[in-house]
């Protein structure tokens, strides 16, 4: 029964999720913005035959860094809420914000590795990048499979102060 429920909550968050995302998608194409899947979302297309095998929390979503202010201001038009709080500058910093809406909370990236930590060491050729972003079946784009592996390996170690590799060893 535990797992059944698990199963079922999965599946309805991911539910949420895939509107919220097409909901980005479209609001961010008709001002000419790009949006791209990191993480659960790109997964979740790409990987997982059942949106109830693949837990998310949120939708990572990167845009094109000069396309990130408008971005953020068009969303919050379209009534995401800005959720950052007294985290605003520290997020800022780090090259996302937070957003809100109907439940479902969006990080929205201007880069993959904006890690205040490794600055100067870590560099991501974000146009290369975005040259071999592949279109998704919903709409929007993800990493190659290549930039997808590398990115997760990054935010795995980097994103949660390797606090999430030690699960893995």
């Amino acid at each position: 029964a535990g797992l059944a429920h698990t199963y079922e909550r999965t599946w309805a968050r991911n539910a949420v999720l895939r509107t919220r995302w097409d909901e980005v998608v479209e609001t961010l194409e008709a001002v000419g913005i790009r949006a791209l899947a990191l993480k659960g979302m790109a997964l979740l297309e790409t990987v997982y035959d059942d949106p109830g095998t693949r837990p998310m929390a949120d939708l990572d979503v990167l845009v094109p860094g000069d396309d990130f202010e408008r971005a953020r201001a068009t969303l919050v038009r379209a009534g995401w809420t800005a959720a950052d709080g007294p985290d605003a500058a520290a997020n800022a910093y780090r090259g996302y914000t937070h957003l809100t809406r109907g439940g479902a909370v969006l990080d929205l990236h201007r880069e993959l590795a904006s890690y205040p930590r490794v600055a100067g060491i870590v560099r991501i050729d974000h146009d290369a990048l975005w040259m071999r972003a592949q279109r998704l079946p919903r709409g929007g784009f993800r990493l190659a499979a290549e930039d997808q592996l590398l990115h997760l390996a990054l935010h795995l170690v980097l994103g949660s102060e390797f606090g999430r590799l030690l699960n893995f060893v």
